[in-house]
């Protein structure tokens, strides 16, 4: 349904991309799940990271294993990003 993988670039997106998460959190976790997965699989950095960002806003069981992937990634802002949304699912 939503492209995230597609929204998110290389640059700083002037603030934009913090928006993003006050868009979706409109919707339900089965509408947004599936695009998080695509994204925390993504080969792009900038698509991982903001997606693994994304990921805490939406506790559900099918982004662990995608986010468990991620604790082993070569960008340690993933990595962090990664464990706070995991964390979340535990607390």
């Amino acid at each position: 349904m939503f492209v995230l993988h597609y929204s998110f670039g290389d640059g700083s997106g002037f603030g934009v991309y913090q928006h993003i998460e006050d868009v979706l959190l409109k919707y339900s976790s089965e509408q947004i799940v599936p695009d998080l997965i695509k994204g925390l699989n993504s080969k792009k950095y900038c698509i991982r990271y903001w997606s693994s960002q994304l990921a805490s806003s939406f506790p559900d069981t099918k982004l662990i294993e995608s986010l468990s992937k991620l604790l082993t990634d070569k960008e340690p802002d993933i990595r962090y990003a990664a464990i706070a949304a995991l964390a979340v699912r535990v607390l």
